[in-house]
């Protein structure tokens, strides 16, 4: 792949000018949630730089609103905001625990603040390209202090969990990825090596088999996705090689669980599990227990007294299962609404994809710039499925690992539409 003068990819270094207000929020969250750096800087907990970042960016996300800087008619806006104030309205009538009242309150506004900040403030592939890689970065960060602390980050809020660290280092892959196959900057290039070879290192080290899983689907989308099919595949081979040469015994001893299936322990803990989520819906089928109510009722449906030891000492129970436990807590309103969400996501892929296949004799096909369009789009795309071949076997609503991928599809989408609109118009002016 040759780049061109005229490439969006921006160098090496960003043009300061093109950082703006919201960017700097973004990146701030970013490194913060998904690079815990106040694990590392103990003095961004004691200055409360995470309340602050989070309060100015809902106070930000609103003046962009008033102000009409927001597109509020696009299909994915309006799905997220819709899902966003049903979780926050309906956890704070219905959810028993107060902390999780007060968690789906405060955590809501911040996912809807950044999407309503980066589809505002990002008009430039060089401002997404930015972003991203300052997110990847903060999953390097994590990564490389998981692998020493055993695949773990105790220090961090979200990621203590091995499969949490697993599944952000697995879906952040396919960016990673494309953005080292079309950048021929070998500084970029050796910058997306190191992000792969922690990530991989990371989701062998934490010996997670949802990561696992993730990791072998998302690097089977993205080969299939590629055109250097052959040189996908040598990276892949390299990457498996080494897996197989320097992974812990441990690694392989889960993975291996894999094979018994239901037979094995915990698979038949989770399956239990899902059948009393369903039972809590069919009890509840329009809204469901209420968010966050899962574990407040299993033990009304532990008909094998399975939990009760559990919950003597405190410990809850989840459905173990990111779309089951949605299905019990919300019901068919909940999924109506997943799911338009999920509609409207697919639709900005398919944009791409349909106007290359629509319009194959056109000169701007020829444009390699649509050809990089194409692949971050893929990247978008396989993410969120690596997100949700993990979150199969997790409960994962209330954290920030797929809330943060709606705004980059929609993001990156809005720009591939601009970016075709302009050509078309210099085509035929």
């Amino acid at each position: 792949m040759k780049n061109k003068n005229s490439s969006i990819l921006p160098g090496p270094f960003s043009n300061l000018r093109d950082i703006n207000f919201g960017m700097v929020l973004l990146a701030i969250y970013f490194l913060l949630d998904f690079g815990s750096f106040q694990g590392v800087f103990e003095i961004l907990g004691t200055l409360r730089i995470p309340y602050i970042v989070a309060l100015l960016s809902v106070a930000y996300a609103l003046y962009l609103v008033i102000t009409k800087r927001v597109k509020l008619n696009e299909l994915t806006t309006i799905s997220f905001i819709v899902l966003c104030f049903f979780i926050i309205i309906y956890s704070q009538i219905k959810t028993i625990e107060e902390h999780s009242r007060s968690a789906y309150l405060t955590l809501f506004l911040q996912y809807l603040a950044n999407y309503l900040i980066m589809v505002a403030c990002v008009k430039k592939p060089s401002q997404f390209i930015l972003l991203i890689d300052i997110w990847l970065l903060g999953i390097l960060h994590s990564s490389y202090h998981a692998i020493y602390q055993g695949g773990k980050l105790w220090d961090s809020i979200w990621l203590k969990d091995e499969n949490h660290i697993s599944l952000i280092c697995a879906y952040a892959l396919p960016f990673a990825f494309f953005l080292f196959m079309n950048y021929q900057s070998k500084l970029k290039k050796l910058f997306y090596t190191l992000c792969m070879a922690a990530y991989v290192t990371s989701v062998v080290v934490s010996a997670s088999r949802g990561g696992f899983v993730a990791m072998v689907s998302v690097a089977f989308l993205c080969w299939l996705a590629i055109k250097a099919k052959f040189r996908s595949l040598l990276i892949i081979a390299i990457a498996t090689i080494a897996i197989f040469t320097f992974a812990p015994s441990k690694f392989f001893q889960e993975v291996k669980t894999l094979e018994q299936g239901t037979e094995e322990g915990t698979a038949d803990q989770r399956i239990y599990l899902w059948g009393i989520a369903l039972k809590m819906f069919y009890d509840n089928p329009i809204l469901g227990v209420g968010p966050s109510n899962y574990r407040s009722f299993v033990l009304n449906y532990d008909v094998e007294d399975r939990f009760y030891d559990y919950y003597t000492k405190g410990i809850g129970r989840v459905a173990h299962s990111t779309p089951v436990q949605w299905l019990a807590e919300t019901g068919i309103i909940g999924i109506i609404i997943l799911l338009t969400l999920q509609i409207a996501l697919y639709r900005n892929w398919k944009i791409i994809h349909s106007y290359k296949n629509k319009n194959l004799s056109h000169p701007l096909i020829k444009d390699h710039n649509l050809f990089i369009f194409k692949t971050i789009t893929d990247a978008c795309a396989i993410a969120q499925a690596g997100f949700w071949t993990a979150a199969l076997f997790l409960s994962l609503i209330p954290y920030p690992f797929y809330w943060c991928l709606i705004p980059f599809s929609e993001t990156w989408k809005n720009l591939s539409v601009n970016y075709i609109k302009v050509k078309k118009e210099e085509l035929h002016p």
